[in-house]
């Protein structure tokens, strides 16, 4: 993937078309693969048994990759909630977007429902 990335920004969009169809068709062999593999080497008994403990390193992979990468950005001093950022603004005298954001959702989430009056007729 990198190799791919790193072809397409060199290239430009025409390589990108070509990037994609190889994505796709490799992403659907490797679907068919991960399938029959372990079915041609172990055989049908267990087979979804065995299926499922093949998945899980995967599944965990893929549960744990969002907060990895929020951990990763904020390490970085990058991301929506990086204090790099509001620095920057406050040095800089310019108004900082995020912060702006983030008070409103916080107003938001402290405001109370209003009371649901009756109607009178």
């Amino acid at each position: 993937m990198p190799l791919g990335g790193a072809v397409v920004t060199a290239l430009g969009a025409p390589a990108a078309i070509d990037f994609t169809v190889r994505q796709g068709a490799g992403n659907g062999i490797l679907t068919i693969a991960k399938d029959m593999l372990p079915l041609a080497l172990f055989k049908p008994a267990g087979y979804g048994h065995r299926q499922g403990v093949l998945m899980v390193p995967a599944r965990f992979a893929q549960a744990l990759a969002p907060l990895a990468f929020t951990m990763l950005l904020l390490r970085l001093g990058r991301g929506p909630f990086s204090m790099q950022d509001h620095e920057h603004h406050k040095t800089s005298g310019q108004p900082d977007p995020g912060a702006s954001k983030i008070s409103r959702v916080r107003r938001l989430a402290r405001r109370q429902p209003s009371p649901v009056r009756a109607k009178t007729s």
